[in-house]
């Protein structure tokens, strides 16, 4: 996953651990301002990429940032929300196979 925020043009990889409908949380290799606005690119998949605006909500703020932060999403497109159903309602892995049955 990439950010690149609106004042800096430095992509940014993370590792998400937590997925909801609208946020995630996530590890970042570099420390993040608070309250700012990303555009956030998601590999879902081989050949899933979702293209979000993330805000960042909550993370270290001491000087020694341990890089974990949660986000909340602007709005979900198809790919995000199709995946976050099909974590949350599949009951084995083959359902993942046909995550568009899972959406609501």
């Amino acid at each position: 996953m990439l950010f690149q925020g609106e004042e800096e043009s430095e992509d940014i990889p993370i590792e998400i651990f937590e997925v909801s409908k609208y946020g995630f949380q996530a590890h970042a290799s570099k420390p993040l301002p608070l309250n700012v606005w990303f555009d956030t690119t998601v590999e879902l998949g081989r050949n899933d990429v979702s293209h979000l605006q993330s805000l960042v909500l909550r993370g270290s703020t001491t000087e020694e940032p341990d890089g974990f932060y949660g986000f909340r999403l602007g709005e979900p497109d198809i790919l995000w929300r199709k995946f976050v159903s099909a974590l949350y309602h599949s009951k084995t892995y083959s359902d993942l196979d046909t995550p568009t049955r899972f959406l609501r």
